[in-house]
């Protein structure tokens, strides 16, 4: 994950205001929170407090973050 973004901006300049992890397993929700990153759980495999079932409305997964539809970039 780190490296991703390390590359990101290395290669394409990008900036992060907030690292987002989408992820359905213990390990997710403990990397992330060790690079300090938000962790949206996936599914009913681990407990957390930030929680989507599935991808089917990504409008109201960004808005569940408070992530507004102006804000988002598109490259």
């Amino acid at each position: 994950m780190a490296l991703a973004a390390f590359r990101a901006k290395q290669d394409y300049g990008v900036y992060f205001d907030r690292r987002i992890y989408f992820g359905d397993g213990v390990w997710d929700k403990q990397a992330t929170q060790s690079l300090n990153y938000e962790f949206v759980a996936v599914g009913d495999k681990v407990e957390h407090e930030v929680r989507v079932n599935h991808f089917i409305n990504p409008q109201a997964i960004l808005g569940k973050l408070g992530i507004e539809e102006a804000e988002r970039q598109y490259a």
